[in-house]
């Protein structure tokens, strides 16, 4: 599992049909964010529902709550994107529950999927499955020597059901599987840890500049890397990224800029946030530990060695860093 290559499939039908024909792809997940953005893209790229349709023709979203999924017929479909999962941030979410849907429903899906007859399966897993931390001390770089050793229950259900898709895809010839790890991903109207930021900034107009470099991915490009494995039924692990690595500080500089804010980055309240880190990191207690763990994703350093992410050339990368935030500000 922890090889990284990109390679097309082998064999020219998906149930049957010519490769020529558009694929038919199903999406789980109805409501999140990257599966919303991925369906809009899909069609704009790919001419969907207009004049001439390219090499997908048919897309659908479904849910993987309750049975009617199970009930569907999957047998015309070519490919399936499982987006659908309980996302991090959730911890204290028991593992239990973690385990239940990111794992043991991920492989039911594959199961069912390969029993009908679907040829391409495209898993999107996390970065969090290396167990690598942020760190405000050195660079934490993830390259292809990195093992998968997964520190939370969100990342360690994400790699439990990696290698159980292994396992499906290991025992039928046909089936090809994709995982891809994204990092942070970020875009418009995207939830989380980005809007926290975005408020902080346009609120504080000040910001450490705290030089620690981070793998994110805009996601437009993210979006364009899924559509590539998708029309070139590619196998294997991705590990993608923008071709930039991002420092925390230059976003909080676009995200001033793209609103008419002047904001204010100095090295001289550097030394505090350590002394906080430092502080939080030594006492006890949940609390203590949640303001170390935020300092670190927010100043610390994680990255994907540039090597990892050549996928397709890094033609899925559409969109350089400060035109993405134009349109993440802008939306």
């Amino acid at each position: 599992m922890t090889g990284m290559r990109t390679e097309p499939a082998e064999g020219g039908s998906y149930n049957g049909r010519n490769d020529q024909e558009g694929r038919k792809v199903l999406l789980t997940g109805e409501q999140g964010y990257i599966v919303t953005c991925l369906e809009k893209w899909l069609v704009k790229q790919e001419g969907i529902e207009g004049k001439s349709a390219g090499r997908i023709s048919e897309i659908k979203k479904i849910s993987l709550r309750g049975e009617a999924w199970r009930q569907m017929d999957f047998s015309g479909y070519d490919c399936i994107v499982h987006l659908a999962g309980l996302a991090h941030g959730r911890e204290k979410q028991e593992g239990k529950d973690f385990a239940a849907i990111n794992t043991a429903l991920t492989e039911e899906l594959a199961q069912k999927a390969k029993k009908e007859g679907v040829g391409h399966f495209v898993f999107i897993s996390t970065m969090a499955v290396y167990g690598a931390e942020d760190s405000l001390k050195r660079s934490a770089v993830i390259n292809e020597c990195t093992p998968l050793a997964p520190l939370t229950a969100y990342g360690k259900s994400k790699l439990a059901a990696e290698k159980a898709l292994a396992d499906v895809a290991a025992t039928q010839s046909g089936f090809t599987l994709a995982l891809i790890r994204p990092p942070m991903v970020y875009g418009p109207g995207c939830p989380g840890n980005y809007q926290s930021l975005r408020k902080l900034v346009l609120k504080a107009k000040v910001f450490p500049r705290y030089d620690k470099a981070r793998s994110m991915i805009f996601i437009d490009n993210l979006c364009e890397l899924i559509r590539l494995v998708i029309v070139n039924r590619s196998a294997g692990i991705f590990t993608p990224q923008n071709r930039e690595y991002v420092q925390t500080w230059q976003m909080a500089m676009e995200i001033g800029r793209n609103n008419g804010v002047n904001i204010w980055c100095s090295s001289l309240l550097n030394p505090l946030i350590r002394i906080v880190s430092g502080i939080a990191g030594s006492l006890p207690g949940s609390s203590a530990a949640r303001i170390a763990d935020n300092l670190a994703k927010v100043f610390g350093s994680l990255v994907y060695d540039k090597s990892l992410s050549s996928h397709f050339d890094y033609r899925y990368c559409v969109c350089d860093f400060k035109e993405s935030m134009r349109r993440t500000e802008k939306s």
